[in-house]
């Protein structure tokens, strides 16, 4: 009996076949050579237009118009809901922007009067189950000058209620220098950049010799972690994204990318594979400036994106071979043969990947 012989060619040719009409769309080639090379081809590829204008509360005008140079003022929106946050030194502010104007609409948490300075950073994340945020909608996790602060958040429909967790269980330590990315899977882990590294803040019921709240460095091992306060290594991590869908965990720093599955039952990372831009053969230019998870909806095949500072793409796949798994790099575009006036956003709250193409 004759046998079939499986390459990882085979697998590849198989799969972007598989996806063509994904491909299609996203990098048709246009018939004239002479006009731009590349055309929209889906309804949902329309320009950006405004759709709906809603005027920030009076409240927040006034003071964010009173702030003066050593007042730090940061904004941004949450995951999941229709939340907009404004921090305001150690205060934040939430708003619910879909109720306007309505006093009902903000709510206010002054983090730790006399003590916290200003907040550094604001994440919005899923609870986990069984865990003693058991009434809270989400956890909302707050990071300023002294200290990582845990609360819960629920969006009532009386208002925005935010349960008081002000006991040292809900503090957790860190490196007191720049922290970036805090994101959440949809069982309730909690990862964040910490001084380059990807970090996962663990809360959970107090033991003997473990603090019930605490940060973990998981893109080091033990023996690297003990070096770190020797040489002063960082992996200058800047950024880390999560697809639920396919268990993945992605980060990356100006030249690097790396992916990790996440293991079931808050197990450890597993190391998928690491990537270099200065890697001769990595096709691409520049530094990296950011990363995207490509949802499952849209390709079964492709799970994420890249951009440079030159405008390079870089789209990356990974599938499980022989009870592994194979992660790389398998397609990369040329900025300079795309459309110029072209506008990537990552819609967090979606969870989607979306291209939108300016005319």
């Amino acid at each position: 009996m004759a046998t079939t012989t499986v390459t990882k060619e085979s697998i590849i040719s198989n799969k972007v076949n598989t996806d063509n009409k994904y491909l299609t769309s996203l990098f048709r080639q246009s018939s004239d050579r002479t006009q731009e090379r590349y055309k929209p081809v889906m309804q949902e590829t329309l320009p950006l237009k405004e759709e709906k204008i809603i005027l920030i509360p009076s409240r927040l005008r006034e003071l964010l118009a009173n702030t003066s140079d050593e007042i730090v003022v940061k904004l941004g929106c949450f995951p999941y809901t229709n939340l907009v946050y404004f921090t305001v030194n150690d205060n934040l502010f939430i708003w619910e922007y879909e109720k306007g104007n309505d006093e009902n609409a903000i709510g206010h948490i002054d983090v730790h009067p006399l003590q916290d300075l200003y907040i550094k950073c604001v994440g919005l994340v899923k609870p986990r189950a069984g865990r003693f945020i058991d009434d809270a909608q989400y956890v909302l996790v707050i990071v300023t000058d002294k200290a990582i602060h845990i609360f819960g958040l629920s969006n009532t429909p009386t208002g925005i209620v935010f349960h008081d967790m002000s006991s040292d269980r809900y503090r957790a330590n860190y490196s007191k220098k720049t922290v970036e990315s805090i994101i959440g899977t949809d069982d309730g882990r909690i990862f964040l950049i910490d001084a380059g590294e990807l970090c996962e803040l663990v809360y959970e019921d107090e033991g003997w010799f473990s603090h019930p709240c605490r940060l973990e460095i998981r893109s080091l091992s033990t023996l690297d972690q003990q070096l770190r306060f020797i040489s002063n290594y960082s992996s200058r991590l800047r950024s880390v994204v999560v697809d639920d869908a396919r268990n993945l965990l992605s980060v990356m720093s100006d030249h690097h990318i790396e992916s990790f599955l996440i293991m079931k039952n808050g197990g450890p990372l597993k190391s998928l594979g690491k990537w270099s831009i200065n890697d001769d053969k990595s096709g691409l230019k520049g530094t990296i400036i950011s990363i995207h998870p490509i949802h499952v909806t849209e390709s079964s095949f492709y799970c994420l994106l890249a951009v440079t500072s030159t405008g390079h793409r870089g789209y990356f796949t990974c599938y499980s071979i022989n009870r592994g798994y194979n992660w790389f790099m398998n397609h990369h575009l040329n900025p300079n043969l795309r459309w110029p006036n072209r506008l990537i956003v990552d819609f967090q709250c979606s969870n989607t990947f979306t291209e939108y193409f300016l005319r």
